[in-house]
């Protein structure tokens, strides 16, 4: 009786891209587009979207309306419009900063890193068209400017999402800055849009070496199998366990992926760590006792499990079905006709209640 759990085993997490840089001078964090590519099981981690502060600038010195500095030291005197426009970005006055900016550019050349914070400023307040070529222009400007490149690949990622486009503006950034973490989840994210797999992979990888998180480690695992890559997703899932160690559900996500990789053994080790947790739920002990009996445990512990997945949920047409198929294993054929017949009853115009049905037919025949 070759088994498998019924249940799609879920995907382990949402995957996000960000919009970031290295070092942050705004307050807050990154920008996070967040992509429905990976459901939401094992954890329900969702990050929160903010801002992309530009890499820190010197902080300019201002002539009028004194903008708070970052060391609470009083600002001086002698400021362009320009720095001063930065500096109104830089706090978050993203129009009045536009417009200074602007105003600058015409008069004096720009730069790389003031065009970047007017990118920047037009992206904060939604001007998604003026913010794509204003950060391709300072790109042109400085082809190493990884925060440029980063938040563009991220505006390339969003909803159409145009991964190819934020490949060639991604590659040189992380080029450049081969550690870089958001840089690292971006590209893996537009790779996973490609159907790049094992790029996709290589550049969790990278993240997971600069920083070791259990959301990225989920992303990693999922690319993997859908890669097909099940030694290597059974290597990752044995270090997730752990961080869920008092998350039933999340377990459960875990080893199911252990079931479909085979990894059987691993399998029953976490339902059991999960009806530990959570007795009450009917699938867990089903799809222990399939993993049991792939494993060719003793025939009575997994018919125990099904018949324990009946209690916890007596209208759970599978574990009928199984523990039928158990009973008629062990040749208790009468109890499996009854449970055969349960299980048909719950569902005739299912496939389960098919089976069942052609099951018990067959029995009622002998």
């Amino acid at each position: 009786m070759g088994c498998s759990p019924l249940d799609p085993v879920p995907k382990m997490n949402d995957t996000c891209y960000e919009r970031v840089s290295m070092s942050l001078c705004l307050p807050g964090s990154a920008m996070l587009r967040c992509g429905r590519t990976l459901a939401a099981l094992v954890v329900a981690t969702s990050m929160a979207a903010c801002a992309a502060p530009p890499r820190k600038r010197p902080r300019p010195v201002l002539i009028a309306e004194p903008l708070p500095s970052f060391d609470g030291q009083t600002p001086g005197q002698g400021a362009t419009d320009l720095d001063r426009g930065v500096a109104l970005v830089q706090n978050e006055r993203y129009a009045d900063g536009i417009a200074l900016i602007e105003k600058a550019f015409k008069t004096v050349t720009p730069d790389a890193e003031s065009t970047y914070y007017l990118g920047f400023a037009y992206d904060r307040v939604g001007r998604r068209r003026e913010a794509e070529a204003t950060y391709q222009q300072a790109i042109t400007l400085d082809p190493k400017l990884v925060e440029a490149r980063m938040n563009l690949g991220a505006m390339y990622l969003e909803d159409p999402p145009q991964p190819a486009k934020a490949l060639a503006v991604l590659e040189p950034a992380v080029a450049i800055e081969p550690r870089a973490i958001d840089v690292n989840l971006n590209l893996a994210y537009a790779n996973r849009l490609l159907k790049r797999l094992d790029q996709a992979a290589n550049h969790y990888r990278a993240a997971l070496a600069s920083q070791d998180k259990v959301e990225t480690r989920q992303m990693l695992a999922d690319v993997l199998y859908d890669a097909g890559k099940m030694g290597e997703l059974v290597l990752e899932l044995k270090k997730l366990v752990p961080a869920f160690s008092r998350n039933a559900k999340a377990l459960a996500a875990i080893a199911g992926r252990f079931a479909k990789a085979g990894s059987y053994a691993d399998c029953a080790v976490t339902y059991t760590k999960v009806v530990a947790l959570d007795g009450t739920d009917a699938s867990s002990y089903l799809n222990r006792g399939l993993c049991r009996h792939e494993l060719k445990e003793r025939e009575e512990d997994v018919l125990a499990d099904y018949e324990r997945a009946v209690e916890a949920d007596s209208k759970f047409q599978p574990a009928h079905f199984y523990m039928a198929m158990s009973l008629m294993q062990m040749k208790k054929l009468v109890r499996a006709a009854e449970a055969f017949e349960k299980a048909y009853k719950l569902g005739p115009d299912t496939t389960v209640g098919r089976k069942a049905k052609a099951h018990w037919d067959d029995l009622i025949r002998r």
